[in-house]
């Protein structure tokens, strides 16, 4: 795989080397109910602080004020984080993958740009050095960032793709 700016690509050598997998119909189930219940979970939390903000703002008149920020600070947050979440189910739609032996886990790419609006953008990428364990072949892949957290060197990583061509 390399990387272009913000974007990662697959090489047209590991076009022709890699070799994908269907994931069964019972491992899509799986991974789109954790997934779920993952989400379940956040919205109740988000839920509970939201209640209670508005519990505070109609009770405790001396946080009436400070409490409107936090009703209005957990919308933003429900709002983006539903947003986040309808483009995470597609990923974990997918329904091909292969899979890598991890042998070198490197340091995060960090790339960061001046925007025109205040602050800057930062984007971190979570590559490794593994072999592909069906055609034993050697690259560079990148990870999302809790599947870099949790794997070790030695072990082996699914690798989700769109089609069953690369």
């Amino acid at each position: 795989m390399i990387r272009e700016g913000e974007k990662v690509y697959f090489t047209e050598e590991d076009k022709k080397n890699i070799h994908t997998k269907k994931y069964t119909e019972k491992e899509l189930k799986e991974k789109e109910t954790q997934y779920r219940k993952n989400q379940i979970i956040r919205r109740s939390i988000f839920m509970m602080i939201l209640l209670g903000a508005i519990a505070l703002s109609i009770f405790v008149k001396s946080l009436k004020y400070p409490s409107y920020l936090v009703i209005v600070f957990m919308i933003f947050l429900i709002v983006l984080y539903e947003d986040i979440a309808r483009t995470d189910i597609k990923a974990v739609r997918r329904k091909y993958y292969f899979e890598v032996l991890v042998e070198d886990k490197l340091e995060t790419e960090n790339i960061i740009e001046q925007t025109l609006s205040p602050g800057s953008n930062i984007t971190i990428f979570y590559p490794i050095r593994g072999r592909v364990l069906e055609d034993d072949y050697f690259s560079l892949f990148y990870l999302d960032k809790e599947e870099y957290k949790n794997c070790q060197i030695g072990e082996i990583v699914k690798i989700s793709v769109k089609d069953e061509k690369l």
